[in-house]
């Protein structure tokens, strides 16, 4: 941001740093949404119980039309 107020380009340095910490986050966020994804799969209770709040949710909003 400094460089841009002083019109000056970006070192390349700060470009490719900048880059690989962009990649490297985006790794971390896939592995966690997976890992994630993977718990959740593995409790069908919990994917139900999720469901049933929803539905009960949904039906209230319904009847008070």
């Amino acid at each position: 941001m400094g460089w841009k107020i002083g019109r000056k380009s970006t070192p390349r340095e700060v470009n490719i740093l900048a880059s690989l910490l962009i990649l490297v986050g985006g790794l971390i966020l896939r592995y966690v949404w997976i890992d994630a994804g993977r718990k959740s799969a593995d409790d069908p209770q919990a994917t139900h119980n999720y469901n049933q709040l929803e539905w009960q949710e949904k039906n209230k909003h319904n009847e008070a039309k």
